[in-house]
């Protein structure tokens, strides 16, 4: 019975340790056992150490999302099918030669004057869209005198006379509006003579008198009442359809590798501003989405219909949610190479480190079972939570220690197991790298960001940064769950190809 006081003793420390309360946060601690049979009482040594390994808890692998990534989606837009739009619906020619006009200053003067544009010359500057032509145009006056009779002149209108020439040009602004279509506010810009020459001016030499003016004014009367026509051309124009397809194909899971998906995530679409030079022009979208990278089988669609275009504001950049796995067999190998065949001593008796298996408790630690040989033989475990350092980059388990779920847990002659130093070896010696899992991390989002979604859709983007958040102890393996940051594009449309 002399045993007995520190039987009892052990007895009631492993009680309060069961007691301890759960820790909360990204893991919490699982019970794992640790009972001891003394042999041959009375030689001085230790006979079997056995635990048995804790029932299995609950595997809880839940992260909070990561906030909405804004990719930058720069879309194409060829003017042609504008143009087309305009060039169809706005009148080649417009006026009439017999029918005369009155001016307001001068109740003795009459004009008339017909016109002809050329084909539609559409560009795109600044944010601003700007559409030309040439007009060509043919003016007639009559003057009529206080005593003599009507004198009627005429410019243009000649069989070998080449008609004067005005140059003409309408600017508005394009906008793509909440249900995907396309708006302007076309306004005349400029009308003016072609050249200041001779050729391009109608003047009048009887009674000295230059109609250029009064064209460019029937002109500009003319062209601000198409205006209106061009703007309903413009809204006619189907891009809703194009995008709806886009829609739908960047909600499909891109394959990676062989089970390695990337999920964009989509979420709702953002305006941004209309950029171009030439015949082509972007607008610049922002798409809202929760990007991450799955393993395992492909995982379903999930394409909501195209949504609003959205007014509102998400701060820039890319980041995708990655987990990666360290699997257990490499970290008990990494404890076989450092520490198997380790002999420690204490008050006269000597522990052998035989072997090393990692797994997982399923609610977030981790245990390590220890096969011992010496005084002690048998197997133990400890159990801890993991945690990255991210000053040397490696995952440890810093509350690494002996646990313990049954009452008969420890007996006589276990104390001296815990003054040879085994957890506070085990515990600095349990440090694995997770420069692995970063770079797979940064290779899978690298070969994610670079591909073709299809002949219209290219997705492009370069890594800035990975950046290790969680590490969780899960039943089948370690995982390493890290936001990789990145600038990403993904660019629709080419040349010719929106709105066909």
């Amino acid at each position: 019975m002399a045993n007995a006081p520190h039987s009892d003793r052990l007895r009631e420390l492993a009680q309060r340790v069961r007691r301890r309360p759960v820790v909360s946060g990204a893991v919490a601690v699982a019970l794992v056992a640790l009972v001891v049979w003394w042999g041959g009482r009375g030689t001085g040594g230790l006979g079997r150490v056995r635990a048995p390994v804790a029932d299995p808890s609950a595997d809880r692998t839940a992260l909070a999302p990561l906030p909405p990534s804004l990719l930058s989606v720069p879309v194409h837009l060829d003017l042609a099918p504008l143009v087309d739009a305009m060039e169809g619906g706005v009148p080649t020619t417009w006026g009439d030669l017999e029918n005369r006009i009155d001016v307001a200053d001068n109740d003795r003067l009459d004009v008339a004057f017909d016109l002809e544009r050329s084909p539609l010359r559409a560009t795109f500057r600044d944010s601003v869209a700007r559409v030309a032509t040439t007009i060509s145009y043919r003016a007639r006056a009559w003057y009529d005198p206080p005593v003599l009779p009507t004198v009627s002149v005429s410019c243009g209108t000649g069989e070998d006379e080449a008609p004067p020439r005005l140059e003409v040009a309408l600017e508005g602004t394009l906008s793509l509006d909440r249900d995907w279509r396309l708006r302007s506010q076309v306004r005349v810009d400029t009308i003016v003579p072609v050249t200041e020459a001779d050729r391009d001016r109608c003047r009048v030499s009887i009674i000295r008198w230059d109609m250029t003016d009064r064209v460019v004014s029937g002109a500009r009367s003319f062209l601000t009442d198409e205006s209106a026509t061009i703007d309903s051309l413009v809204a006619a124009v189907d891009l809703r359809s194009k995008f709806e397809e886009w829609w739908a194909l960047i909600g499909e899971p891109v394959r990676l590798t062989e089970d390695v998906w990337l999920v964009l995530g989509g979420e709702g679409l953002v305006r941004g501003a209309i950029e171009g030079q030439g015949d082509g022009v972007e607008t610049i979208l922002g798409l809202r989405a929760r990007p991450r990278i799955v393993v395992g089988p492909r995982p379903g669609d999930s394409i909501p219909p195209l949504p609003p275009l959205d007014t509102g504001y998400v701060a820039p950049g890319f980041a995708v949610r990655v987990e990666a796995r360290a699997e257990y067999a490499e970290a008990g190998e990494l404890l076989e190479r450092e520490l198997g065949g380790r002999t420690l001593e204490a008050g006269g008796r000597t522990v052998r480190l035989e072997g090393f298996e990692v797994g997982g408790v399923g609610d977030g630690r981790l245990s390590l079972a220890v096969d011992l040989g010496g005084d002690a033989r048998g197997r133990l475990y400890l159990v801890g939570t993991p945690r990255f350092d991210p000053i040397d980059g490696r995952i440890g388990v810093p509350d690494l220690d002996f646990d313990v779920a049954s009452e008969r847990a420890v007996v006589e002659g276990a104390a001296w197991l815990a003054r040879v130093g085994l957890v506070g070896l085990v515990r600095e010696v349990a440090r694995w790298p997770a420069g692995p899992a970063v770079e797979w991390a940064r290779t899978q989002v690298e070969r994610g960001l670079n591909r073709d979604l299809s002949d219209e859709v290219q997705l492009e983007g370069r890594v800035s940064e990975v950046e290790v958040v969680d590490v969780l102890a899960a039943r089948e393996a370690l995982r390493v769950r890290a936001d990789v940051r990145a600038e990403a594009t993904l660019r629709i449309g080419r040349p010719g190809d929106a709105g066909n």
